[in-house]
C-alpha cells in the first residue's frame, strides 16, 4: 500500500504543479494585451509555442518518477522514461537559449546544432547509466564494499570485525578481536 500511496503523491504533486504553470501561462497571455514590451510578448509566445514539448517532457519525467518510487524490479522503466524526458528538456533549454539570443540581439559563435546532438546523446546515456546503476546498487545486485551496500567497512587494527550471517548483510560484532590482535599478548 505504501508504494501506491507514494506513486499517487508523486502524480498528484506533478499534476498540481503543471496546472499552476498553465494557469500562470494563461495569466501571462491575458497580460500581453496590456504589456506591450517586445521581450515579454516574445517569451509568452515562446512558451505558447513550446507548450507541447513542455507537456511531453513533464509527462515522461512524471512517469519516470512514478516508476522510480516503486521497489525493484518495478522501477526498471524509470531511467528510460527519465532519459527520454531529459532529451526533450534539453531541447527546450536549447530553444530557450536561442530565444534569449534573439531578445538580446546577440549571436553566439557556438555551433548549437553540433552541440545539441552531442548533448542529446550525452544526456540520454548518462541518465540511463546512472539510473540503472542507482537501481542495481539499491537492489543489492552490485556490491561495493562499505559504500551503499550495507556492508560496513572496518578500519584495520580495530577490534571490530564484520560478521556475515546466513541471508543477512554483514554486521559488525563488537569485542571480536582480529587475528592480528588475538596473537598479541598484552
Amino acid at each position: 500500500m505504501g508504494q501506491i500511496q507514494s506513486v499517487i503523491e508523486v502524480v498528484l504533486g506533478r499534476i498540481i504543479g503543471f496546472v499552476i504553470f498553465v494557469v500562470l501561462l494563461l495569466g501571462a497571455n491575458w497580460l500581453t494585451s496590456y504589456i506591450g514590451l517586445g521581450a515579454y510578448v516574445s517569451v509568452v509566445d515562446f512558451l505558447n509555442n513550446s507548450l507541447y514539448i513542455i507537456i511531453i517532457f513533464t509527462l515522461l519525467l512524471l512517469i519516470g518518477e512514478a516508476f522510480g518510487v516503486l521497489m525493484f524490479p518495478y522501477n526498471l522503466p524509470s531511467p528510460l522514461f527519465n532519459a527520454i524526458g531529459g532529451i526533450f528538456l534539453v531541447k527546450f533549454i536549447f530553444d530557450l537559449i536561442i530565444l534569449i539570443e534573439s531578445i538580446m540581439n546577440v549571436s553566439s559563435n557556438l555551433k548549437l546544432n553540433v552541440f545539441k546532438n552531442i548533448a542529446y546523446v550525452l544526456v540520454f546515456l548518462l541518465v540511463i547509466i546512472i539510473g540503472y546503476a542507482k537501481i542495481l546498487i539499491a537492489a543489492g545486485k552490485i556490491m561495493i564494499p562499505g559504500i551503499l551496500s550495507g556492508t560496513p567497512s572496518v578500519p584495520s587494527g580495530t577490534s571490530e570485525k564484520p560478521v556475515q550471517q546466513a541471508g543477512k548483510p554483514a554486521a559488525v560484532k563488537k569485542g571480536v578481536k582480529t587475528k592480528k590482535q588475538a596473537g598479541k599478548k598484552r
